[in-house]
């Protein structure tokens, strides 16, 4: 298994958390157009 320099780490763990951000943005918007489907129906 290799090492990661501390350089690798950090870019890592900045793509995962901007990963999740955007997760969470679409399950945002996913749950806003949900509620404006059941509103408008």
């Amino acid at each position: 298994m290799d090492i990661l320099s501390e350089e690798e780490v950090s870019y890592y763990k900045k793509s995962l958390i901007s990963q999740e951000g955007s997760i969470k943005k679409v399950r945002q918007e996913t749950h806003q157009l949900l509620q404006n489907q059941h509103c408008g129906a």
